[in-house]
C-alpha cells in the first residue's frame, strides 16, 4: 500500500537531475583548482617579497662595503703620501754630507775672501799711515801746565822747534798736534807725549836732524824729539813703559828695580827680562 504523503515528481519537473549535478561539481572543482593555483601564486609572491627584502639587505651591505672600500682607499693614499714624505726625508739625509762639505767650502771661501779683503785694507791703511807717519814727530817732556815754554801746547811746540834751530817757525810752519794717552794725576812730573804732524817729510827730517840741539838748551834739555812709529808699536812701547812705572811704584816690589830698555824693547827686573815688545798687528 502506498504512502499518500509520498509524492513523485513528474518527469518534466524543475528538479535538478543527476547530470546537471555532475556538471556543477565539475565546475566547482575547476574553480577550486583555479583558487588553489592562485593561492600557489600568492605563495610565490610572498617568496619573491622575501627575496626582495633579502636583496635590499644585500644592497645595504654592498653600499656599506663600498663606503669601507672608499675609506680604505683614503687611508691607503695617506700611507702613500707618508711613504713619499719619508722617502724625501731619507734623500735629504743622504744629501747632508754633501751639503756639509759644500757649507764648509762656502765658509772657507768666505773666510778666504774676508782675509784677502782685510789684507788689502790693512795694506791700504799702512800705506796711508806710512805717508802720515813720514810727516809726524813725537815730542816728549813738554809740560802740560805752566808758562815756561808757552801758554798752550801750540806755543810750547813752536818754542821747542825753534830751539832745535829750525828756521821756519812763524806762520809758514803749519802743524797739528794732540796729546797721547790718558790724563794722569802726575802730569807735572810725567807729561803726556805730543804727536805733532808737520806739512811734509822734508820738514820732519830737518827737525829730527836738529833735535839733538835741545840738549844744549836749559829749558829744553829734558825734551826729546823722535820719529813717529806705527800706532800699534807706539801702544806696545807705552804699555811697557807704563808697566815699568807701575812696578817701581808698587809697594810689594821694594828691593826690586824695574827698567825698560828702549833699545832692546824689553822690561827687566833686576836685570832679568820679565816682559818684551810684542805688538799685535
Amino acid at each position: 500500500m502506498s504512502d499518500p504523503t509520498l509524492h513523485h515528481a513528474p518527469p518534466n519537473s524543475d528538479s535538478v537531475n543527476t547530470k546537471e549535478v555532475d556538471t556543477s561539481m565539475v565546475d566547482i572543482w575547476d574553480l577550486l583548482r583555479d583558487i588553489l593555483s592562485k593561492m600557489k601564486g600568492l605563495d610565490k609572491l610572498d617568496t619573491i617579497a622575501k627575496d626582495l627584502d633579502k636583496l635590499d639587505n644585500i644592497a645595504v651591505e654592498v653600499r656599506s662595503v663600498r663606503d669601507d672600500v672608499q675609506t680604505f682607499r683614503g687611508e691607503l693614499q695617506g700611507m702613500r703620501d707618508k711613504i713619499y714624505t719619508l722617502e724625501n726625508a731619507v734623500e735629504e739625509l743622504k744629501q747632508i754630507p754633501n751639503r756639509k762639505n759644500q757649507f764648509e767650502e762656502a765658509i772657507d771661501k768666505t773666510i778666504s775672501d774676508m782675509l784677502s779683503t782685510l789684507e788689502y785694507h790693512q795694506k791700504y791703511i799702512e800705506t796711508v799711515e806710512r805717508q802720515t807717519n813720514n810727516k809726524n814727530i813725537i815730542i816728549t817732556g813738554v809740560p802740560e801746565f805752566g808758562n815756561i815754554l808757552g801758554s798752550d801746547d801750540v806755543e810750547r811746540v813752536m818754542h821747542v822747534i825753534k830751539k832745535t834751530g829750525f828756521e821756519e817757525t812763524d806762520e809758514k810752519l803749519n802743524i797739528h798736534m794732540k796729546r797721547l794717552g790718558k790724563i794722569r794725576d802726575d802730569l807735572d812730573d810725567r807729561p803726556r807725549p805730543l804727536l805733532v804732524e808737520v806739512e811734509s817729510d822734508e820738514i820732519q827730517k830737518e827737525i829730527l836732524m836738529k833735535a839733538r840741539n835741545l840738549m844744549y838748551d836749559d829749558d829744553c834739555s829734558n825734551i826729546f824729539i823722535k820719529k813717529d812709529v806705527h800706532f800699534t808699536v807706539r801702544r806696545e812701547l807705552n804699555r811697557l813703559k807704563r808697566r815699568e812705572i807701575d812696578e817701581n811704584e808698587n809697594p810689594m816690589n821694594v828691593g826690586f828695580v824695574f827698567k825698560f830698555d828702549w833699545k832692546d824693547r824689553v822690561l827687566r827686573k833686576n836685570g832679568t827680562i820679565i816682559d818684551r815688545f810684542n805688538p799685535s798687528f
